[in-house]
Parts: structure tokens; sequence; C-alpha cells
């Protein structure tokens, strides 16, 4: 389902990915990206959106969907996905803690 594509892709995004990048990953249009984008807010997602940026993906609702869960899944060549684990582990504990970086910046 494309909702979960672009979802997949702002999760393992360090910051803002634009429309125009995710169209070009997913072969779909802008406005099928955008369409996307509206679906994962009205299901309690917290995306930030800005002009010549893109998105950010601030907050995941209380939830489990397809889209969080495809990153921790072994991959289809055999490879587990353990490294990718402990590494969004790492990144949500540090997120937790306040510490790093914020994703999408602040106002």
């Amino acid at each position: 389902m494309l909702r979960d594509d672009v979802l997949l892709l702002l999760t393992e995004a360090e910051g803002y990915v634009s429309g125009e990048e995710m169209r070009e990953k997913l072969g779909v249009t802008r406005a099928a990206v955008s369409q996307a984008v509206r679906a994962l807010r009205a299901a309690g997602y917290d995306i930030d959106a800005v002009t010549n940026r893109g998105y950010c993906l601030r907050a995941r609702p209380d939830t489990l969907t397809a889209g969080d869960v495809l990153p921790y899944l072994p991959q289809p060549d055999g490879r587990g996905a353990l490294p990718h684990l402990r590494l969004a582990q790492a990144r949500r504990a540090r997120d937790l803690r306040g510490g790093g970086r914020p994703r999408c910046g602040g106002p």
C-alpha cells in the first residue's frame, strides 16, 4: 500500500524528504504522495511539511501499522533486520531522552 511505503521512507529519513524524491523512489505521481501523506495525518501521524524541503515525520500515533513494522522484518535477500532494529532502538531511546538533533528542526 502506498501509504505504508511513504511511511517507510519518512521513518528511514534522517530529516526532510521531498515529495519529488518520494515520487521517484515509489514510481507514483506527486499527487499520490501528497494523498498518502494526508491519509497518514488522518491516521494520527504528525508530519511536518515545509516548502522546498519536503516532509518529515515528527511523531507517530500509539497504534501499529504495516509501515511501522516493515523496517524490522527480514530482507528478501535473507539478511535479518536485527542491526536495523538496534539502530532504530538507539535512535528512539535518544529521542525519548531528548538527546541528539531534532529530526525535523524546530520553529
